[in-house]
């Protein structure tokens, strides 16, 4: 089976990196075992056979419950059904193109200005490292990205909230020595990537007519550590949106939730109003751009 010959691959890969992980990572192959009906389902669809397999030299569910996937949170159960519930979700909702493009190209463009002479925008792609989430949104400034956000498509339940289908943002990370990430704080005045990357995922979420999303803890985030800051890319990031701790999730409401424009010092406003506005627009570029690629 081509699940258990990408398994064993993942196997001796890992033991490659870190021998002394053997016993650990002997106990996560077994597990793979437990389960095989659930990874036979992922194998089946047709977006994985057509769209991923093809470019990913392990099987697609391998480094889900294998190794660490989505957040420490889970059980291995829970991030196979995570797995199988993204690529399910992918496969009835999106068109040909989208696939195509997300999964196997360049990616697809949500929104793009210049400013400055300077060409920004933010892709959708199949992520780079699927064990913190299977799609990402990049900030790319001149082609070059400084900024990712990554989620993936879940339902509620594997974080003890109420069933339904939601997507989960589980990635923050921003290179702020690149020159993107320079030029962008003198080109978006009192803006940061991540807030542009946020209203790309509002906007992903409002155009699946979800009501809210989740985003990861930072405690539960899969590379957590305790340097300072962390929790301020994670945590502090939801809460500035609103976001309520739920113990294993934040959830934040749809549509974006700010507050009125008048809870800001009247001198602050005219700045706030911009910084908002930016949102808006990414968010009404990502909804447009994503409605044309509905299967139905």
């Amino acid at each position: 089976m081509v699940w258990l010959t990408s398994s064993f691959n993942a196997l001796s890969l890992r033991l490659k990196e870190d021998p002394w992980a053997i016993p650990q990572d002997l106990l996560k192959f077994a597990q793979i075992f437990v389960y095989p009906g659930m990874q036979l389902k992922i194998q089946s669809l047709e977006i994985v056979k057509k769209y991923v397999a093809p470019h990913s030299y392990l099987s697609p569910f391998v480094a889900q419950h294998f190794f660490k996937y989505l957040s420490a949170a889970l059980s291995t159960y829970e991030k196979i059904d995570c797995a199988l519930t993204h690529f399910k979700f992918e496969e009835n909702y999106r068109d040909h193109t989208y696939k195509e493009d997300v999964y196997g190209g360049t990616g697809l463009t949500l929104w793009s200005r210049m400013v400055n002479g300077r060409a920004y925008k933010i892709t959708l792609k199949a992520s780079d490292r699927v064990t913190e989430g299977e799609l990402s949104v990049l900030l790319m400034c001149d082609e070059s990205l400084f900024s990712i956000m990554s989620f993936s498509y879940i339902d509620k339940r594997c974080f003890g909230l109420t069933p339904g289908l939601s997507l989960m943002v589980t990635r923050n990370q921003t290179y702020h020595q690149r020159t993107g990430s320079i030029f962008f704080h003198g080109d978006m005045k009192q803006n940061f990537p991540p807030y542009f990357l946020l209203a790309a995922i509002y906007g992903i979420a409002q155009t699946n007519n979800f009501h809210e999303f989740l985003a990861i803890p930072s405690q539960h985030q899969i590379f957590y550590n305790e340097r300072p800051g962390f929790c301020n890319l994670y945590d502090e990031l939801w809460k500035r949106f609103n976001g309520v701790d739920c113990g294993r999730s934040y959830l934040l409401k749809l549509p974006m939730d700010i507050g009125s424009i008048s809870s800001v010092k009247a001198k602050h406003r005219r700045r706030a109003a911009s910084r908002r506005g930016h949102w808006q627009e990414v968010i009404d570029s990502t909804m447009a751009t994503l409605k044309k690629t509905r299967r139905f």
